[in-house]
């Protein structure tokens, strides 16, 4: 049983890595193309907002353009029941959460960015396809990573002497 998730989760996370390295190159260089991950019922939420996907071409030709750094990412699979003996891969539904830097335009300001994916199978391909769309797709800025390099310590231990040359 154990064996068989390692497994799946394994797979998921090889196609999780595919998965992010396509949207994150479509996102910074051909956003027209980035349509195509989604269907016209998923759900795409911009840092709290939600775009509906027949305004979503709009959108995505509006903002502008990027620069993502994917520092991390995870993947798992979803498990739909608790009989992780029926789990196999290819899954119907991934869960992935990205985390990066970004910045727009020519700008070399960056901001934190976490986004959450949740892809599904897309089984009009049929029961084994090991294609996915994203049925969900959440976008959330996060401070900004400048300001987390210059900030100062909240905490200052009263007994502490700076260092003179400081």
């Amino acid at each position: 049983m154990a064996s068989n998730f390692l497994a799946v989760t394994e797979s998921v996370t090889i196609a999780a890595e595919t998965f992010v390295n396509e949207f994150y190159s479509m996102f910074d260089s051909d956003r027209s193309s980035l349509v195509s991950v989604f269907r016209a019922h998923s759900n795409f939420i911009w840092d709290g907002n939600e775009i509906q996907m027949t305004l979503l071409p709009n959108f995505l030709t509006q903002t502008p353009p990027t620069k993502h750094k994917v520092l991390s990412f995870d993947a798992q699979p979803v498990l739909l029941s608790s009989d992780t003996q029926q789990l196999s891969y290819p899954t119907e539904t991934i869960l992935i959460t990205a985390q990066g830097d970004m910045s727009y335009g020519l700008s070399e300001f960056q901001r934190g960015f976490q986004h959450t994916f949740i892809l599904k199978q897309d089984l009009s391909l049929g029961p084994d396809s090991r294609v996915y769309y994203c049925a969900s797709f959440n976008v959330r800025l996060t401070k900004d990573t400048l300001a987390l390099q210059i900030e100062k310590p909240q905490y200052q231990n009263p007994q502490h002497k700076p260092h003179p040359s400081r």
